[in-house]
């Protein structure tokens, strides 16, 4: 495991994306109860603009850090994600219940090269996950597979995510773990992988857990944090 020293940085961060306002879903189709209740914050002061998030330059000491330039876009690039694959994966199954969501990025954290995975699951086809994975960069870029059960193992109690608790958007996710040890890492390993999960299991909370990982070793750094408040779980 990766040993860092705690570097006390002083940054001022833009509020924690509250999801408040209006609902991650998009067209006729219907969601399940059990995942109604996303809200998202629609009043911003800056308007929608291209590229959803920079990575900040000259900041001296800090050049680098991840850093949500514009909130409003991540919004709405958040939801435009959800939402295909909320739709196709309603069309495999009408009781399509969101599982878990993951994206993976390779030595850039630009959302140009991200790639994002949703996986379902059906109760009228239990012996299934169906997942979808888009590339962020270029949505019409998508891969769908049926994958059975037995050969996809996650998490021990793993049960679909309560979007009304979805409240910390990847991005935000993403900015708070650079903070608490992310950036310090991607600067000792420049040759580094990130990926992030977003579930629900062995019953906490629903949870983003980042994982910084060293290509050319065996070092990475686990960081997670709460999906509902912003705050780092210790």
């Amino acid at each position: 495991m990766y040993n860092m020293k705690k570097i006390l940085v002083v940054v001022l961060l833009s509020s924690v994306l509250v999801l408040g306002g209006c609902t991650w879903f998009g067209g006729e189709k219907t969601v399940d109860d059990s995942q109604e209740g996303i809200a998202m914050e629609e009043e911003v002061a800056e308007e929608v603009t291209e590229g959803e998030v920079i990575v900040e330059e000259n900041m001296g000491d800090l050049e680098g850090l991840y850093k949500v330039d514009n909130q409003q876009a991540v919004l709405t690039k958040a939801k435009d994600l959800f939402n295909l694959a909320n739709d196709l994966a309603l069309d495999w199954q009408s009781d399509a219940l969101l599982l878990l969501v993951s994206s993976r990025y390779t030595n850039s954290l630009e959302d140009t090269e991200a790639v994002d995975k949703f996986i379902y699951t059906s109760d009228l086809r239990p012996e299934y996950y169906w997942s979808i994975e888009i590339s962020r960069g270029d949505m019409s870029l998508y891969t769908r597979t049926l994958i059975f059960r037995e050969d996809y193992v996650l998490k021990s109690g793993v049960k679909p995510i309560p979007l009304k608790y979805w409240q910390v958007t990847y991005a935000e996710a993403l900015e708070k773990a650079d903070i608490l040890g992310g950036y310090q890492f991607r600067k000792d390993y420049p040759n580094y992988q990130v990926s992030q999960m977003l579930s629900m299991a062995d019953d906490q909370n629903l949870a983003w857990y980042v994982t910084y990982s060293s290509i050319d070793t065996e070092d990475d750094l686990n960081i997670t944090i709460d999906a509902n408040t912003g705050e780092e779980i210790v």
